[in-house]
């Protein structure tokens, strides 16, 4: 009886060997980083500025960009007679815009958008209300362009993935441009033409990354093996001592 209780005290103190040195296995963590360019009048260049990954947090195992860009624009029109509503007549409007997201040499957007529009009837406009901004009783402004595109990278190569690595930011270059032309036909004076264009950038980068832990000691079969080890060799001594 007295080899029964001593494996089994064996057997309780190897489960706590085990349970004592088990961790908890980790799952991977993700941190996001977002940034963004509101719609602004074009032409502009700006710089979107990101934190890169703090190697210190653990050992990243890819990162995910997703770029997207937006471009809206229209056309325009007021009647800056200060004392009578104007006549009607046609214009012709053509305009083209472009957005670039790029970082450094590499390019992660490029998109551009191209209207016309030939022999557009611009109505008779009341007096002048005082702005000059495409809108209020004299002016009107009519939205051509609404166009919007995404593009996701994904990396996971140590050398793809060690441009994004350190405690610094990385920047991204966001660039918008228009450029335009009107031409008309029996235009009154006092009649003011032109065109709205702006763009957007929004930038997001995914972190997937394991974090540095210490040993976390976790209850486990190693534990439970304990636990019944040690009641089996307690219940063994007992029984030996009634029965002695």
């Amino acid at each position: 009886m007295r080899s029964y209780r001593h494996v089994a005290i064996a057997v309780g103190l190897i489960g706590l060997f085990v349970g004592l040195f088990s961790t908890v296995n980790v799952s991977a963590a993700i941190i996001d980083e977002s940034a963004t360019i509101s719609l602004t009048d074009t032409s502009y260049a700006q710089d979107l500025l990101l934190n890169l990954f703090d190697p210190s947090l653990g050992h990243l195992q890819s990162v995910q960009i997703t770029v997207t860009g937006e471009l809206v624009g229209g056309w325009q029109y007021e009647n800056t007679n200060l004392t009578k509503p104007s006549t009607a007549f046609t214009a012709n409007y053509a305009m083209d815009q472009t957005l670039d997201i790029t970082q450094g040499a590499q390019s992660y957007l490029s998109m551009a958008t191209s209207a016309a529009t030939n022999g557009m009837v611009i109505p008779s406009m009341p007096k002048y209300d005082g702005t000059t901004d495409g809108s209020g009783t004299s002016g009107a402004t009519i939205p051509i362009v609404n166009a919007t595109q995404s593009q996701v990278f994904t990396y996971t190569t140590a050398p793809t993935l060690a441009a994004f690595i350190g405690l610094g930011q990385t920047d991204f270059q966001v660039a918008a441009n228009e450029s335009d032309t009107i031409t008309t036909h029996n235009k009154p004076g006092n009649f003011w033409l032109g065109t709205t264009s702006q763009g957007a950038a929004t930038i997001d980068i995914q972190y997937t990354y394991t974090p540095t832990v210490a040993a976390v000691p976790e209850p486990s079969t190693g534990f439970l093996l304990c636990i019944g080890g040690l009641v089996l060799g307690f219940a063994g001594r007992k029984w030996r001592t009634k029965f002695a």
